[in-house]
């Protein structure tokens, strides 16, 4: 069967005209797949793990030189990263002007810096007032960052949701 393009673009789900077979050969590399990404990214998990527990200072059982020996935990990381967070955060959401436009090339008539301007006033009220996490979540990156060194912010817009949504990943 020959499938458009057009009719393709309309179209929700993909896997409605393919075959069971091809469905189940996408479905096993798909599995595949994530299980060598999980065993390759092991060590980097452990790793953040292990950071998350220092910084949040858990309590753990020692045996190590002997049963029951004394575990304290100074909050140095714990400090440093609230330290970070106390810094970071107010020099990204600044005066409530968070998105702003840059302009390329010549500008004579400063049509192109109104409208950076524009762009960057909107885009601004979008991640502070349409997108109900931005705020929170950003404060919780700029005290993750410096704990586990990289974490990442996805936003765009949800067709499950028909609004812009923002997701904190790490």
């Amino acid at each position: 069967r020959v499938i458009k393009v057009t009719d393709r673009i309309n179209s929700l789900n993909l896997a409605e005209d393919m075959e069971e077979k091809k469905l189940n050969d996408i479905a096993s590399d798909l599995v595949k797949r994530i299980k060598e990404d999980e065993q390759s990214m092991s060590t980097w998990v452990d790793r953040n793990d292990q950071y998350l527990k220092l910084a949040m200072q858990v309590k753990e059982r020692k045996s190590h030189p002997w049963p029951n020996a004394a575990n304290i935990k100074y909050p140095l990381l714990t400090i440093a990263a609230l330290q970070f967070q106390a810094r970071a955060y107010p020099a990204i959401v600044n005066n409530k002007s968070i998105v702003k436009g840059k302009v390329i090339g010549y500008d004579p008539s400063g049509e192109k810096t109104q409208r950076a301007e524009r762009v960057g006033k909107h885009m601004t009220y979008q991640l502070m007032d349409q997108i109900e996490n931005w705020d929170e979540d950003m404060d919780k990156l700029c005290l993750i960052l410096p704990i586990i060194g990289s974490v990442f912010k996805k936003t765009g817009w949800s067709d499950l949701d028909q609004t812009i949504v923002s997701e904190l990943i790490f």
